[in-house]
């Protein structure tokens, strides 16, 4: 093992490893671009896609795939050039003076008679024409590759990445050969064959010419039609093995703390379910992957700085001021709203190791010191060890843990390793909030029971949490509320200013990238209470509609019942129209009229309770809709409810 260690340098990945390490984590890679100025591409065969579903992915990897064609077609054309094909033509034409080439003898006895002076004579001129098949073959191939490297403009490439060089650099060198004037006469077939096809009767003129021996120097020619017929970007999402353009072995760093993302996303989805994913050009505040079930978020972030989190970093340097901060390779973020957030680090070393690595252990000491986090005292160094899986657990007195985790890309033990890194980012979870997940994530939207669950189970732990607030934390928001719903918040009972109150608090109050689920929920089940609480309209319905309806009634199936009064179809339809119109504690326009945004704050409510992610503009949206957007002559949903049902 000692001579298999040494022929490994520091630092690097041996080439089985780097290429298991690749395969594995191609999505991740696909869409990986470096802001690496001093980093050069190469050529690799080694790409096995698969099938590719994901969009953004198959974007990544044509551009890719169309760097490594540019590079490849570049040589082949310089080839070409040393060495032009071309072809005798007879071309008319005419001398003056003095016959000069071969007299055209027909052209020339139907000008006798002609008065012109100086005397013109009609001649057959053999001239070279570049307009071969072949050449033809080159602009086509040409004009193509330009135009996959143009799908590059539509990718988020860091200002310094080795690709955006690559892409002017051949763009250029391929326009030179387009616009060459020796094969401008070439052009107008390339564009003949792009718009109208014929690119296979195309191959078939370039090979009878190469097979023949009509070519001077038909190598190079051969290669150009070979490549042709096996580059076809538009296949790549079937491809078995391709050529591609990556990064050097200076990537292997990288390439192995890549690898262990996309090992711990696996580890996870049996427990979790299906994640919701981000290219890696999007890394840093927001998360590659993350899931959610209802208010609880579990979300890898790659590559995000500790000043980055909600907490921020603590330790600060004095003058000039700026934070001490740090970058860990994944940041794992555990979100409920009963226990608010909590953080782990998992950290990569690309070095061979027989034992853990000590200086990157205290490194993960040193993060959670750093973080303003309480909850973050948990984490993992994940380090290369040839020679198998090696699994180590610190603890201190308390609930911090740290593992060491060994790992071979190439072997089969890795899958053991990153399933006890999954364990410890499953028992934050559970500490957190032990019902969080209690089935994996469906991609299936929620039914209105399930919906209903989590918006209860959301509304019960913001009441948890507030319970935890400092005393006097929640009364600049009641102040707030009390101004922007001034006719409304005097006729709410206790209750449901409470819940108003706390979802107002920890929707204000939530970080940038967090999960807003929870406090929309929160103001969703506000409006539910009115229409559908003990007592209101819709309870009263239901207890009137001989089991039409299932009690307690929430807030989707009111909306459901608000559209049967509109348009009625069905006998339980009329039914509910008749026994809503007849309630004469409620005015029934008024009511029917606020419909269809009861139906659009429902849209929003089975999206919180779903595994989407509620971001701050979706939350803000879902805000002004409940409680309006501060305009008293446009009133928000609550209070146009309040006012239809009379409640107060």
């Amino acid at each position: 093992m000692r001579v298999a260690e040494e022929s490994i340098r520091p630092g690097h990945l041996s080439p089985g490893s780097r290429t298991s390490a690749t395969q594995a984590a191609i999505r991740l890679l696909g869409t990986y671009f470096a802001d690496a100025p001093a980093w050069e591409l190469e050529h690799r065969g080694d790409l096995a896609t698969g099938t590719a579903e994901d969009d953004l992915l198959a974007q990544a990897l044509r551009l890719r795939v169309a760097l490594a064609a540019a590079r490849r077609l570049d040589g082949l054309l310089r080839d070409i050039a040393a060495d032009l094909s071309f072809r005798y033509r007879r071309v008319d034409d005419q001398t003056v003076g003095m016959v000069r080439g071969r007299l055209h003898v027909q052209r020339y006895l139907r000008s006798q008679g002609k008065r012109e002076a100086p005397r013109r004579y009609p001649v057959t001129v053999v001239e070279r024409s570049h307009a071969t098949p072949e050449n033809v073959l080159a602009l086509y191939a040409t004009g193509w590759v330009l135009r996959e490297l143009d799908g590059g403009d539509a990718i988020a490439l860091p200002p310094q990445a080795p690709e955006r060089r690559e892409i002017r650099e051949r763009r250029m060198s391929l326009a030179r050969t387009l616009n060459h004037p020796v094969l401008a006469e070439a052009r107008a077939g390339a564009e003949t064959v792009w718009r109208s096809g014929g690119k296979d009767a195309l191959l078939d003129q370039v090979d009878a010419r190469v097979e023949g021996g009509h070519l001077a120097r038909p190598e190079p020619y051969g290669a150009l039609a070979d490549w042709v017929r096996t580059f076809d970007p538009e296949a790549l999402p079937e491809a078995g093995d391709v050529e591609w353009s990556f990064y050097d072995e200076r990537f292997d760093t990288k390439l192995f703390e890549i690898w262990m993302l996309d090992r711990l996303e696996r580890a996870l989805a049996p427990r979790l379910g299906q994640a919701a994913a981000r290219p890696l050009w999007d890394r840093g505040s927001s998360p590659t992957f993350i899931w959610k079930q209802g208010p609880a978020t579990v979300a890898l972030h790659f590559q995000r700085s500790l000043s980055g989190g909600s907490a921020g970093a603590v330790w600060q340097r004095v003058d000039p001021p700026a934070p001490f901060d740090g970058v860990p390779d994944i940041t794992v973020v555990v979100s409920t709203v009963r226990s608010g957030e909590s953080v782990a680090y998992v950290d990569a070393k690309l070095r061979q190791r027989d034992q853990h690595p000590t200086e990157e252990l205290y490194k993960l000491l040193g993060y959670f010191d750093n973080t303003g986090s309480k909850a973050a005292r948990r984490g993992a160094t994940v380090y290369y060890k040839p020679d198998g899986l090696a699994v180590e657990t610190f603890a201190d007195e308390a609930e911090g843990r740290m593992l060491a985790i060994g790992v071979e890309p190439s072997g089969s033990g890795h899958a053991a390793g990153f399933a006890v890194v999954g364990d410890l980012i499953l028992e934050m979870l559970n500490t957190s909030d032990p019902d969080a997940f209690t089935s994996p994530a469906s991609a299936t939207p929620p039914g209105e029971p399930t919906v209903a669950a989590t918006q209860d189970k959301a509304v019960n732990d913001l009441l948890l949490r507030a319970n935890t607030l400092p005393q006097g934390t929640l009364d600049p928001y009641r102040q707030l509320l009390s101004q922007q719903i001034p006719t409304t918040w005097p006729v709410l009972d206790d209750d449901l200013r409470t819940i108003l109150v706390t979802a107002e608090y920890f929707g204000a109050s939530a970080p940038d990238g967090a999960d807003l689920s929870g406090p929309l929920l929160g103001l969703s089940a506000a409006c539910e209470r009115v229409l559908c609480g003990s007592g209101m309209v819709f309870d009263r319905v239901a207890r009137q509609a001989g089991g039409i309806l299932h009690t307690p009634v929430t807030l989707g199936t009111a909306a459901m019942c608000l559209k049967w009064c509109r348009k009625p179809r069905e006998p339980k339809h009329h039914t509910i129209q008749g026994l809503v119109r007849a309630d004469t504690a409620i005015d029934y326009q008024a009511l029917l009229s606020a419909g269809r945004e009861l139906f659009d704050l429902n849209d929003y409510r089975k999206a919180a309770a779903h595994i989407e992610l509620v971001s701050h503009h979706d939350y803000t949206k879902g805000r002004a809709l409940i409680l309006g957007s501060g305009d008293q002559s446009t009133p928000g949903l609550l209070t146009r409810l309040v006012q239809a049902l009379g409640v107060g």
